[in-house]
């Protein structure tokens, strides 16, 4: 390393920053330790050479790319600051990284330890993923562009001109750099093939230089590099690298095929996004610790009071995530790990504290214009809308899967001005307009679910934003599409309704008509009328209602939907009762019941509340009666009797669901969260995973990715949550299992963050509490103490977040607030429908302990260990309760079952554990 300070023939001012000593310099320019004196920071600034900037065109484009650079905010990233011009060079004024370069490190230590590697290369990846997603590409990625800080943080330096600056970052080594004007750029050895043919660079190519980074930082070598230039690029197109297992024996086996992949040929076979990579590479970290890790986690999260594992379907934030758009389908791509995936983990443990988010996709309810079944809680992936398989027997192990219909699903209708009339095309639609569409969408829907052999499917995972129709059928992997494009005028507007096969695009029917925006029950009418017509082989159902609500109603109605997709009424209470008044004038509009029952459903998760279990059954009395035929009501009927505990009669509805709609994979969903609840949770995880190979739809993946978790299926789970996020990358879903299991298993940090962005674009109150398990973890007790305290005001009835608030309470020693809400636990659990479940018996049995009754508490704890005796988080917390009551025997012996069952050793470092600490036999179960 350069002590060089500026040359004689250098200004050591420039503007407000002194330039204090060179760092480093490359073939274009050097790197300069400077202060910012009006800040009071420290910074780098690397000065371009004025022999090398070759005229105005390179200025600028430096100048460019320097403001896209400084777009980027990502902690992996190196911030620039500022761009400054003083003729005759150019500064870039950039983060300052106290530490030194990979290249550096690598040259000094020799090859990184296994999970040093992999936590370097995550990093990595979640920077260019932040830069992908903003249309950025590295281009000249290597361990030389890559800063490694004092506290092990990585950060991409070079973003955006790395084709024309070497790393200074503390190293003063020049690398061969194309640098061939409008031509190829990045160095040779870690360049991608079709760069070196001349195609532009891509993410896939950065994702290349990645790989070649990943096989230097485990093995000290290049992958490609040869005794010269031409050697080197012969062997980035035709050669291929010395296999890394026989460089390294120590790597895991699906770290080196991660790898390989990285370093295929064809851009299309490589991982397809960023956000893939640093999934498999946290996968690839917890799957070698010996635990799940971040998609991979402990089974659902406790929420709403719903961790029952042979009770309610679990549900999960950020963020996550996980994959990008595919770039080719996972049909056409290896999936990765195939053969080198490790034995299945143990079954994870479920945390106490961690609320189950559930599938919040409000906007879908609203926006798709159907009630579906229940969102939240237990029924997290309910939104794939009603459909039957033939099954004989509800409780065999084996499905009888007979010919399927025809999947359909309604995308989000198009709305805009129409052309040549008043009104830019641009702006955005007014919220007549945006109603308008709604009730066209929602007449798509009735028409198709009133037709034989038509399952519409939900297109939830998408309504979130805009996107292609055909990319909507695949995520919810539907065989045909139906767009609505609408020409918005005050007083009318033109609709035009298309057929689309998802399988090629074909249009295979569209079809036009006229409508008065006033009137929304005729435009409900057209829209049927208009559908029959695009199939007209299909024969009507004979039971289904017609459009019996006034158009004032109707409007009410959709306004209602909007408003409980936004959360401008969190807790639902307000649109349960505007509902119900709107029920009083429009009593024969079955989607008004169908509606209520939704957002009962919604409310009683939370809430715990019985009686909005009675409010959503009584709504589907009512609904039975106006509509004994429609799918939809059944579905509602099948998990209200769920909920009831009434497993007898939600069989009898599969039965009718399944005369109704014969040979509809959606009932064989339906009847695997029958046997999960009957406690056949193998048999469930295998019919499920049927479904899912059949038919891959992103809610089927998650739904199947959960109850992988919950029985130990770890690195399954996080395949099919790549795959996922990889259909829908903004699922919202998935980003909240992401974010569960980077809480469980993860980082605590991450966690947080990917929960306070959840909690920013739902504000629900499972999301505050695992906000505040976050906190919690990160020892800030006082803060966690306030988001719980937030999720207990707006449901005061549900046990969990009591239980969060009294824990939080209890560690920030704040006891007698924190005992008097273990009282409130205890009465609440009492009360509950759910009260035998192991989760609710668990979370009394810690109540009472806290509260000193210790023989009730052991009383407690053992119906539930008995309900449920190979459950990780039911031993984990039998370990918290003796513990608690000062049995360390038994602590000990349910600690060790835990941590057999995948628990991690982190989660016993809460205080209420450090009696044990001091055994020998603790210690050594922690591998202390």
């Amino acid at each position: 390393m350069s002590d060089a300070a500026p040359g004689p023939n250098m200004e050591r001012d420039v503007a407000p920053y002194r330039l204090l000593e060179q760092i480093g310099s490359g073939g274009m320019g050097e790197v300069f330790k400077a202060d910012d004196r009006r800040l009071g920071r420290r910074v780098a600034i690397k000065r371009i050479r004025p022999d090398r900037r070759q005229g105005r065109d390179i200025t600028e484009r430096l100048r460019r790319e320097a403001r896209f650079a400084a777009g980027l905010n990502h902690p992996a990233i190196v911030q620039v600051f500022d761009v400054l011009e003083r003729d005759p060079s150019l500064y870039l004024v950039m983060e300052w990284v106290d530490g030194e370069n990979l290249g550096r490190r690598l040259r000094r230590d020799g090859p990184l330890p296994i999970f040093d590697a992999i936590d370097i290369a995550q990093q990595v990846a979640a920077g260019l993923d932040a830069a992908h997603r903003r249309g950025i590409v590295h281009r000249d990625l290597k361990v030389e562009n890559v800063l490694v800080d004092k506290a092990g943080r990585a950060k991409i330096t070079d973003f955006g001109i790395a084709k024309r600056l070497t790393s200074g970052g503390g190293d003063t080594s020049i690398d061969e750099t194309l640098t061939d004007g409008e031509g190829v750029f990045g160095t040779f050895r870690t360049l991608a093939p079709e760069r070196a043919l001349g195609e532009p660079a891509s993410p896939s190519s950065d994702l290349f230089s990645l790989g070649v980074l990943l096989y230097e930082v485990l093995t000290g070598a290049s992958p490609f590099g040869d005794a010269n230039t031409v050697a080197t690029l012969h062997r980035i197109v035709d050669g291929q690298p010395t296999p890394l297992l026989d460089l390294r024996d120590d790597v895991p086996a699906e770290l080196a095929a991660l790898v390989n992949r990285l370093l295929h040929k064809e851009p299309a076979l490589r991982p397809r996004t960023a956000r893939e990579v640093e999934l498999d590479l946290a996968g690839v970290a917890g799957e070698r610790r010996g635990s799940s890790t971040p998609g991979s986690g402990h089974t659902p999260p406790r929420g709403p009071g719903l961790n029952d594992p042979t009770a309610l379907a679990p549900a999960p934030p950020i963020a996550t995530s996980p994959t990008a758009p595919a770039a080719a389908s996972p049909e056409a791509r290896t999936r990765p790990g195939t053969a080198t995936e490790p034995a299945p983990s143990p079954q994870p443990p479920r945390r106490r504290w961690i609320a189950t988010v559930g599938a919040t996709l409000a906007a879908a309810v609203a926006l798709g214009l159907w009630t579906w079944g229940p969102w939240r809680g237990s029924a997290p992936d309910v939104i794939d809308l009603a459909g039957a398989a033939g099954i004989a027997q509800a409780d065999s192990t084996e499905a009888v899967l007979t010919a399927a219909p025809t999947y359909v699903t309604a995308a989000r209708p198009t709305v805009r001005a129409q052309p040549g009339r008043p009104g830019a095309p641009g702006d955005a639609p007014p919220p007549a307009a945006l109603l308008f569409g709604d009730a066209v969408r929602v007449g798509v829907v009735r028409t198709l679910i009133g037709l034989e052999t038509l399952s519409p499917k939900a297109t939830t995972d998408r309504d979130d934003r805009a996107g292609d129709p055909l990319d909507v059928g695949r995520a919810v992997a539907a065989d045909e599409v139906i767009t609505a494009d609408v020409f918005w005028e005050s007083e009318t507007a033109r609709v035009t309704l298309s057929r689309l096969r998802v399988s090629d695009g074909v249009v295979l029917w569209s079809d036009a008509f006229e409508a008065f925006t006033e009137d929304l029950t005729l435009t409900l009418r057209a829209v049927h009328s208009l559908m029959r017509a695009a199939y007209p082989d299909r024969l009507p159902r004979a039971t289904m209602p017609g459009v019996d609500v006034s158009p004032a109603d109707l409007r009410r109605f959709l306004e209602l939907r909007r408003r409980f997709a936004a959360r401008a009424d969190p807790a639902g209470a307000d649109t349960l009762a505007d509902l119900q008044a709107l029920r009083a004038t429009s009593p024969d509009f079955v989607d008004i019941d169908l509606q209520i029952a939704e957002v009962a459903l919604y409310r009683f998760y939370d809430s715990r509340d019985p009686q909005h279990l009675e409010t959503a059954e009584r709504s589907m009395e009512r609904a039975g009666r106006l509509a004994a035929g429609d799918p939809r009501v059944l579905r509602h009927r099948f998990y209200v009797d769920l909920e009831a505990g009434r497993l007898d009669d939600a069989r009898a509805t599969l039965d009718r669901m399944a005369d109704l709609m014969p040979g509809d994979l959606q009932l064989e969903e339906l009847r695997s969260r029958l046997l999960r609840r009957r406690g056949q949770a193998s048999e469930a995880l295998g019919l499920l995973r049927r479904v899912t190979d059949r038919r891959p739809s992103v809610k089927r993946l998650v739904s199947l990715a959960r109850l992988e978790i919950d029985l130990g299926e770890i690195p399954e789970a996080r395949r099919h949550l790549r795959d996922a996020m990889a259909r829908s990358p903004e699922s919202f879903e998935a980003l909240s299992l992401l974010a569960q299991l980077e809480l469980t298993v993860g980082d605590p940090m991450a966690a947080a963050g990917l929960y306070g962005q959840l909690v920013d674009r739902v504000g629900g109150t499972s999301e505050l509490s695992n906000l505040g398990l976050a906190t919690m973890l990160l020892g800030r007790y006082e803060a966690a103490a306030e988001h719980f305290a937030r999720a207990v005001e707006i449901e005061p009835r549900n046990p969990f977040f009591l239980l969060n608030l009294a824990d939080a309470l209890w560690l920030a020693d704040d006891r007698p607030a924190a005992l008097a809400h273990y009282r409130g636990v205890v009465h609440r659990i009492e009360q509950d429908i759910a009260a035998d479940r192991p989760q609710f018996l668990t979370v009394k049995a810690q109540a009472l302990a806290h509260l000193g009754q210790s023989t009730r508490a052991v009383a407690t704890l053992q119906q539930a260990l008995a309900r449920a005796p190979e459950s990780g988080s039911v031993a984990y917390e039998a370990a918290l309760v003796y513990a608690l009551i000062g049995e360390d025997t038994s602590a000990l012996v349910q600690a060790e079952a835990a941590l057999r069952r995948g628990v991690e050793p982190r989660w016993f470092s809460f205080p209420w554990f450090d009696a044990l600490r001091e055994r020998i036999e603790f210690s050594a179960l922690m591998g202390g």
